[in-house]
């Protein structure tokens, strides 16, 4: 009767793949795939247009992500300026709307009321301008944590935006990635005009349109990074480069609404009082709901083209010279 074998003489089994390396006819190895597909989460890039938790409120479902849905089209053009009036988006601009409506009319009558005799009309206009601070503040908040919802559904190919709820504790954090990038951005400008007026040159609109540039590009670059911490991503500025019209698109499109919005509030005859407020508050929203729409198309279009993808590239540089050869039949 033969010995029982030895443990040593067992043949080792090892599930770990990447122990046993395989290549397949095209000289890929499926180990270092894996290991690259751990590392590398889809999930968290707004290019692959697939929303963040806390950023968009609500689960899209897989069919209607970017991956899944071309664009139109004229992806910058179809759907982006008649979106306001859309159905399940009208609601949320007449809201907001309504809102910026009562801090402009809360304004207008402090300032009205703080023009007469001292009194009783002082005191109701400092009462008026503390409401319309908080009306404001409130506004804002609503705004930053909509206009969001419009960029990133719109990246992520959703036909219907998922709005934040009431409950604004879940969501008010996500107003710095629409502060921080303003806030930079506006730096930013101010910074070009005190360089250009130290060393004695004309500066013009330098500073408005040094902001009006950075600011959609630190804004995607905070949330593709998932930080309003961090201002420039290498995804985003990847896609500048490489799809830099259909970037020129994009601004030229925002410059222009801005100009016309600009160059109509000016021609609103701001004596008017609650007329004034009554035509500036919804075009004021439907400006901010536009612009946020356009760049969430313009994120969509790049990441069904791969612009964001960087990842590829970089795994083509880390593999080995031999496996980048063309095997011999």
């Amino acid at each position: 009767m033969p010995a029982p074998a030895d443990d040593d003489d067992l043949p080792l089994e090892v599930d770990d793949p990447i122990a046993q390396p395989t290549v397949d006819a095209r000289g890929h190895d499926p180990a270092r795939d894996l290991v690259h597909a751990r590392r590398h989460d889809p999930a968290r890039d707004l290019a692959a247009g697939l929303p963040r938790d806390g950023l968009v409120h609500g689960d899209l479902a897989p069919a209607e992500t970017a991956a899944a849905r071309p664009p139109p089209r004229w992806a910058f053009w179809s759907g982006i300026f008649g979106f306001p009036f859309q159905s399940g988006v009208w609601p949320r601009w007449l809201l907001l709307s309504s809102m910026l409506f009562l801090a402009l009319l809360l304004l207008s009558g402090a300032g009205q009321l703080a023009s007469g005799a001292p009194g009783k009309s002082w005191a109701i206009s400092l009462i008026c301008l503390v409401l319309s601070y908080f009306v404001i503040l409130v506004w804002s908040v609503t705004a930053a944590a909509s206009g969001l919802a419009i960029l990133q559904g719109t990246a992520a190919g959703s036909d219907e935006i998922e709005w934040p709820d009431a409950l604004w504790i879940d969501w008010i954090s996500d107003c710095f990635y629409v502060v921080n990038p303003l806030c930079v951005s506006i730096l930013a400008g101010w910074g070009s005009v005190w360089l250009l007026d130290l060393v004695g040159r004309p500066y013009g609109p330098v500073g408005p349109w040094t902001a009006f540039v950075l600011f959609p590009i630190v804004q995607l670059s905070m949330l593709e990074t998932a930080s309003p911490l961090i201002p420039v991503s290498r995804p985003v500025l990847h896609c500048l480069v490489r799809y830099w019209w259909a970037w020129g698109i994009v601004f030229g499109e925002a410059g222009i609404l801005l100009a016309a919005v600009l160059w109509s509030v000016g021609q609103i005859p701001m004596s008017s009082g609650p007329g004034a407020a009554a035509v500036m508050a919804p075009l004021v929203v439907a400006t901010w709901m536009i612009y946020c729409r356009l760049w969430g198309r313009l994120v969509w279009y790049c990441a069904q083209h791969g612009a964001f993808d960087i990842e590829s590239e970089d795994v083509e540089e880390e593999r080995d010279p031999e496996e980048l050869r063309p095997r011999r039949a």
